[in-house]
């Protein structure tokens, strides 16, 4: 399934149970309801995992919606891992602490 937003794509695979993620372009303010909306339409999955290796740029907006993920799976005990971030993204997680927060790798 792809979902287009003006500039980012989401790719859904589901891995057996699992859902994976992949995001390509800018997670910004006119984007970050795509990722949002994306999630909340899977209904059935035991972890997810969200693959940052084409993700250019994150703003505070696409902070905030991983953060909403994060709570959701922390409520639902659902892991939630995200994957290959750029050196950009790193010092956003990092600056912002999310890297402390998120399950990063």
């Amino acid at each position: 399934m792809w979902a287009k937003g003006n500039v980012m794509d989401i790719q859904i695979q589901h891995q057996g149970s699992d859902l994976l993620i992949s995001l390509t372009g800018r997670l910004d303010a006119n984007t970050s309801g795509d990722l949002q909306n994306a999630v909340d339409n899977e209904s059935e999955y035991e972890s997810i995992t969200i693959d940052f290796c084409s993700l250019e740029y994150i703003s505070s907006a696409g902070l905030r919606v991983l953060l909403s993920i994060h709570k959701n799976c922390l409520a639902n005990n659902t892991p939630l891992t995200i994957l290959n971030c750029n050196d950009i993204v790193k010092d956003v997680f990092n600056m912002t602490g999310f890297s402390d927060v998120l399950n990063v790798e």
